[in-house]
């Protein structure tokens, strides 16, 4: 598959893939910097899409499903580029992921895909590793409260948090990633988007949202963290948008029953978090990060 072929980008690595995109490692010789770019074009789709329903029947409604997706990617890296270029320069949220450019890719005229050129961040995400010790996960869980009430500051909501979202630095520090899905608090309304098993409710239900669906997207996430196991989901079915309902199941099962390290107090602001009425939940993030002060220097002392 090409790799980019950017004017004063140096391509070193393939990192990894996601929805439809390719992430590269790249030098960027301008600036003396190392840069990540991911790569969205009609082929990356192509690939993913394949390797994706490799080893299962795909019928036609996938086949289409997948067919018509083009745009839908395309619209996601120009919606991450449009929600990260809006931050305050001079004030960036330190765990928010940062955008240098994005490249519009054509091929006699017409837009085949693009190259958004971000922040390279050595580490891992939640989803590849989880096996930390308690109180670097409620270190994490709180850097990653208090990088989503900086971006609710700018009245954006995420709107796609999961694990795979939460990355940690070699250093230790948090950076949340991927705002394809991400929207601003007076965006009109878009079809229902987002991951299966971390969205929330009112999210699923095309219903109206607030920071509190942030709460949610992060305490199932840390539900999955602690548990190896999604907190029940807000839909069910076919993912991807085909053939969904929505449920209505009670309270998310006990962290505890999973993870007997997990503090009480903790269990409690995790499973609040994931009520499926939003009046229930954490008011803000910043109620989250207070919540959670409170309980990590009990962990420093046990």
């Amino acid at each position: 598959m090409p790799k980019p072929q950017l004017k004063n980008l140096e391509i070193l690595d393939t990192v990894g893939n996601g929805a439809g995109s390719i992430v590269y490692k790249a030098h960027d010789l301008r600036h003396d910097r190392i840069v990540a770019i991911k790569h969205v074009t009609r082929g990356t789709v192509d690939a993913i899409e394949s390797a994706r329903r490799a080893g299962r029947a795909a019928d036609s409604r996938i086949r289409e499903h997948a067919r018509i997706n083009y745009a839908s990617f395309f619209d996601q890296v120009r919606n991450e580029y449009r929600i990260l270029r809006a931050l305050r320069k001079d004030a960036y949220p330190p765990g928010i992921v940062r955008v240098y450019g994005l490249v519009t890719l054509r091929r006699f005229f017409r837009v085949v895909g693009y190259d958004l050129v971000m922040e390279f961040i050595e580490g891992v995400s939640l989803r590849e590793k989880r096996d930390y010790p308690m109180p670097d996960l409620v270190r994490y869980y709180r850097q990653a409260a208090s990088a989503l009430g900086s971006l609710h500051a700018h009245k954006i909501f995420h709107a796609d948090m999961k694990p795979h979202h939460i990355f940690v630095s070699k250093e230790g520090r948090v950076k949340l990633l991927d705002f394809g899905q991400s929207r601003f608090y007076n965006d009109p309304a878009r079809r229902i988007q987002g991951t299966v098993d971390f969205m929330a409710p009112e999210q699923a239900k095309g219903t109206a949202v607030d920071p509190r669906t942030d709460v949610y997207g992060l305490g199932a996430a840390m539900y999955w963290v602690l548990t190896g196991e999604c907190n029940r989901p807000a839909l069910s079915g076919m993912g991807g948008g085909v053939g969904f309902t929505v449920g209505y199941a009670g309270r998310a099962r006990e962290v505890r029953d999973k993870n007997a390290d997990c503090p009480p107090a903790l269990e409690e602001l995790i499973l609040q978090s994931c009520e499926r009425r939003p009046g229930k939940r954490p008011s803000s993030m910043g109620e989250v990060v207070s919540r959670l002060d409170t309980i990590l220097p009990k962990l420093a002392a046990s």
